[in-house]
């Protein structure tokens, strides 16, 4: 696999903002996105990560899965320049991170919204997000 698959909640409005967000910063598209529901998250991914959608899951190139706060770090870092200066956060303990993260996503659909139904990717994101 010569690419990062970031792994995200199909409904969550703040985790598909993440995804629009990562769409536009990643100019040399080494990212690729999945929703948790869909069919790439059941192939690739143990069965574990998908009993809670309440983390974004991070699946680097070299196999390696992340969650919480590491993948967040982690794919912010993928987007290389000046993007890495997120590793600044990295400083702090990921038990301190992960409970912000913890506080986030348990309230992320009342602080956010919830969609209907899961993302589906316009004409121009079809190469990039995978079903």
């Amino acid at each position: 696999m010569n690419y990062n698959i970031v792994f995200f909640d199909g409904y969550c409005v703040l985790c598909n903002g993440f995804v629009d967000f990562l769409l536009q910063a990643d100019t040399k598209q080494k990212l690729k996105f999945a929703s948790l529901q869909g069919q790439t998250a059941k192939k690739l991914l143990a069965p574990s990560y998908l009993q809670s959608v309440d983390t974004v899951i991070f699946l680097n190139s070299d196999y390696r899965v992340l969650t919480k706060s590491d993948a967040i770090i982690d794919i912010v870092k993928t987007l290389g320049g000046s993007w890495k200066l997120i590793t600044v956060f990295s400083i702090l303990p990921s038990f301190i991170l992960d409970k912000i993260y913890d506080v986030l996503a348990r309230n992320r659909f009342t602080w956010f919204g919830k969609r209907n139904s899961c993302r589906i990717p316009a004409e121009d994101e079809k190469d990039r997000i995978l079903p």
